[in-house]
């Protein structure tokens, strides 16, 4: 069998059995995930590791876009603001 292929069919292997023991919880589980949830405008990271949430960002013309916050582990942040121009005439 050619080295490459040998190399290849290894690193299924490995790659297979990490994946199979972060499914189960054995050594190497992933809980160093990020865990964020966001309401409205606020994001809660429950993860081991900075996240990335999305979530809605209302303006005071009461416009809503959505957003993103960058957010520490086990902390809260509010998305970032969006650009909140005055909305065009629809007429």
């Amino acid at each position: 069998m050619n080295r490459r292929v040998r190399t290849m069919i290894a690193g299924a292997g490995l790659f297979a059995g990490v994946g199979a023991a972060a499914m189960f919880g054995g050594v190497g589980a992933a809980d160093a995930a990020p865990n964020i949830v966001c309401t409205g405008s606020i994001c809660h990271n429950h993860g081991d590791t900075v996240g990335i949430g999305y979530g809605n960002y209302t303006c005071p013309n009461g416009i809503v876009y959505p957003s993103i916050a960058v957010v520490m582990p086990h902390s809260t942040a509010a998305v970032f603001p969006a650009n909140c121009s005055p909305a065009p005439s629809l007429y």
